[in-house]
């Protein structure tokens, strides 16, 4: 495979510029190199998805593929594709979605890694921190980070939950332990308004260590004493 040159910031600034113009023209494999790119900035992670998910239409997914798979680490793209189906209307999502597979066609993921590489180690803590938070756009191609890098934000507006099964539940632990009750705005809230709210609502109401108090609307959940919790 081909090795991946390394951006300088004059280098990133042009490719914000590129990709923000209307009129620009990017060809295929300027998309895949950037796509490596992104992996040093989260700024152009984000740019790509919107360009992507806006553009997907004209890129021949497999002229894609083909460069693609010909540049290290080529799961970076199907991040960045990931990201930008939560974006897409909902007319184009079927569409989206047979570009997506014959992008990603035969692809494994990668050796499990962060997606972003950081400009300094980082402490054990703030590793744990990102994989026991890690989305599932990451978690799928081999990658953790818990950085949202698609336009749309709010999980209200998604077709799918973001956050991975795991991941909610040690959010909700820890909600548990410093909480005498919590509602389910309580909990999409802490897990940053990326669990849409039926999946929300299923997680509380499953939940060992939470009782409801209340009707379906004004439902709270009353946390169970620690002794309670310790002995399930």
């Amino acid at each position: 495979m081909k090795t991946v040159p390394q951006p300088s910031r004059d280098d990133l600034i042009r490719v914000y510029d590129r990709l923000q113009m209307k009129a620009s023209k990017v060809s295929v494999d300027e998309l895949v190199l950037w796509a490596r790119w992104s992996r040093l900035d989260a700024r152009l992670a984000e740019i790509l998805v919107h360009y992507i998910s806006k553009r997907f239409d004209s890129l021949n997914p497999v002229d894609l593929w083909e460069a693609n798979s010909h540049l290290g680490m080529p799961q970076a793209l199907a991040v960045l594709a990931e990201f930008a189906e939560s974006s897409i209307r909902e007319d184009r999502v079927a569409a989206f979605r047979v570009w997506k597979r014959a992008l990603t066609d035969a692809l494994e993921p990668a050796p499990f890694q962060a997606f972003f590489v950081p400009q300094a180690p980082p402490t054990p803590r703030k590793i744990r921190l990102e994989i026991g938070t890690n989305l599932r756009a990451f978690a799928k191609w081999g990658f953790f980070s818990s950085e949202w890098i698609a336009r749309v934000k709010s999980a209200e507006s998604s077709r799918e939950t973001i956050l991975s099964k795991p991941a909610r539940r040690d959010i909700l632990d820890r909600l548990m332990l410093t909480r005498s009750q919590l509602t389910v705005d309580d909990f999409i809230e802490a897990c940053s308004h990326r669990v849409h709210r039926r999946t929300a609502e299923r997680d509380l109401s499953e939940a060992n260590g939470l009782v409801p108090v209340g009707s379906t609307r004004a439902r709270t959940y009353r946390v169970r004493a620690r002794t309670q919790l310790e002995k399930k």
